[in-house]
C-alpha cells in the first residue's frame, strides 16, 4: 500500500485533445526539428531525442484535456448561512415522504399530506428561516428557448469597479466544464451571454462583486416544447404506446387530452374519455406522464391525441397533437382475398377458352380420316 507522500509525488497523466488539435503546426514542428538533425550513435540516445521532439511539437500544437482534480470540491464547499440539523432532517423526511407518495399515488393525483399529518414538505417550510424563504422567492424565473441565445444581466452597483462573479448551482462558471468556451462576459463582465444554449444550461445563476455579499440571483428554466408524430396507426387490439417528448430542462409533468372530432374540440382529460385502460407512466426520456399506454386498441379510441406542457404563469402551454387511425385487424385480409379471387377467375376463363379452341381442332381430325377411308 502506497504511503501518503509517495501518492503526492505521483506524475499526473496528461490526456490530448485530438479533436482540438492543429496537426498542419504539429507536422511543421516535426519537420523544422529534423532539418539538419544528426542521429546519435547510440540508439538509446537516439530514441530519446526523436521522443523529445515529438513531445515539443504535441505540448505547443495539442491542447490538454482539463481534468478535474478535486470533484468533491471539500475545501471550495461553503455551507448556507441558515442551514442547521434541523433542515438536514426535515429534507430527509420529505424524501420518505416523497417516496410512500410515489408508491401509492391516487389516480386523484391527491397526495399523502391529507392523510398523513407530518408531512415533511410542510414540516420543511416550517424549519427553513424567513431569510431563506425570502433568498428563493428573490429569484426572478427566467424562461428561454433551447439552441437560442439568451443573456444574464448584472445590475449590482459597482462603483469601486470590482470584479464580477458568476455561479451556476453555487459553483463558479470558470469551474464548470460543460461551459467552457462556451459563454461570454460583456461590459466589463457585467453581462453573462451563452450564445447557443443547450438543454443543460438549465439552473440557479447569481451574479456578486469580488470581496462583497451583495448577490443577485436567477432561477434559468428552458421553455418546455413538446413533439408528438403528425399520425400514429395502430391495428385493432394491439398495444398503444404514445411518447411525448420535451425539449426544454427541467422536464414538466405533461397533461394528456382526447377528442374524437377531426379539429381537436370539446377535448377532455385523457383518462376521463378512456377510462381505466389508459396508463400514464414516466418515459424513457425522463418526463412525467409522458407515456400513453393502451393494452388493446378499439375502433372508437381513434380521435386527436394532444399533451400539453406548461410553461408557466406568464408563458402560454405547449401543446403537440397526433392523429390516431385505428385498422380494422381484417384488413390486412381483405386484399389478399382479392387478389385469390382474381387469380380463381383468371385461370377459369382461361382453362374454358382452352377447352373450347381445342374442341373444333378434334373434329377437323375425324373429317379428315373418314375422307382418307373413302378414297
Amino acid at each position: 500500500m502506497l504511503k501518503a507522500e509517495s501518492i503526492k509525488n505521483v506524475t499526473k497523466i496528461k490526456y490530448i485533445n485530438a479533436c482540438k488539435a492543429d496537426w498542419l503546426q504539429y507536422k511543421t514542428r516535426i519537420k523544422r526539428k529534423l532539418e539538419g538533425f544528426i542521429l546519435p550513435d547510440d540508439h538509446q540516445s537516439a530514441y530519446d531525442a526523436l521522443i523529445d521532439i515529438i513531445d515539443e511539437a504535441t505540448n505547443k500544437s495539442i491542447p490538454f484535456i482539463k481534468i478535474c482534480e478535486n470533484p468533491l470540491r471539500q475545501q471550495r464547499f461553503t455551507p448556507r448561512p441558515y442551514w442547521n440539523p434541523d433542515i438536514l432532517k426535515a429534507v430527509a423526511e420529505r424524501r420518505r415522504a416523497l417516496a410512500v407518495f410515489r408508491r401509492n399515488h391516487t389516480k386523484q393525483g391527491q397526495s399523502l399530506c391529507a392523510i398523513a399529518p407530518s408531512c415533511a414538505l410542510i414540516f420543511f417550510i416550517n424549519v427553513v428561516p424567513s431569510n431563506a424563504q425570502n433568498e428563493e422567492a428573490d429569484q426572478p424565473e427566467l424562461l428561454y428557448d433551447v439552441r437560442a441565445n439568451f443573456t444574464l444581466r448584472c445590475e449590482l452597483p459597482n462603483d469601486n469597479s470590482l470584479a464580477y462573479v458568476w455561479t451556476k448551482n453555487d459553483t463558479n462558471v470558470e469551474e464548470i466544464w460543460d461551459l467552457k468556451d462556451r459563454y461570454k462576459l460583456e461590459h466589463g463582465g457585467a453581462e453573462f451571454i451563452i450564445p447557443r444554449s443547450v438543454e443543460d444550461d438549465f439552473g440557479n445563476y447569481t451574479c456578486g462583486l469580488s470581496g462583497t455579499e451583495a448577490v443577485q440571483r436567477w432561477a434559468v428554466r428552458g421553455r418546455a416544447f413538446t413533439k408528438l408524430p403528425a399520425n400514429t396507426n395502430v391495428v385493432e387490439g394491439q398495444k398503444l404506446k404514445l411518447q411525448c417528448k420535451v425539449i426544454g430542462k427541467p422536464y414538466p409533468r405533461v397533461l394528456w387530452t382526447y377528442s374524437n372530432a377531426s379539429e381537436g374540440e370539446n377535448a377532455s382529460d385523457v383518462r376521463q374519455a378512456l377510462g381505466e385502460r389508459v396508463t400514464l407512466r414516466r418515459s424513457a426520456q425522463g418526463v412525467e406522464d409522458g407515456e400513453l399506454l393502451l393494452d388493446a386498441a378499439l375502433r372508437s379510441d381513434a380521435g386527436l391525441y394532444s399533451c400539453t406542457a406548461p410553461v408557466g404563469p406568464a408563458g402560454a402551454a405547449n401543446v403537440a397533437t397526433t392523429t390516431l387511425r385505428v385498422k380494422d385487424m381484417y384488413a390486412a385480409l381483405w386484399p389478399f382475398l382479392g387478389i385469390c379471387a382474381e387469380v380463381f377467375i383468371l385461370c377459369a376463363i382461361i382453362l374454358v377458352y382452352e377447352k373450347r379452341r381445342t374442341k373444333p381442332d378434334l373434329d377437323d381430325s375425324d373429317t379428315d380420316n373418314h375422307d382418307q377411308k373413302k378414297s
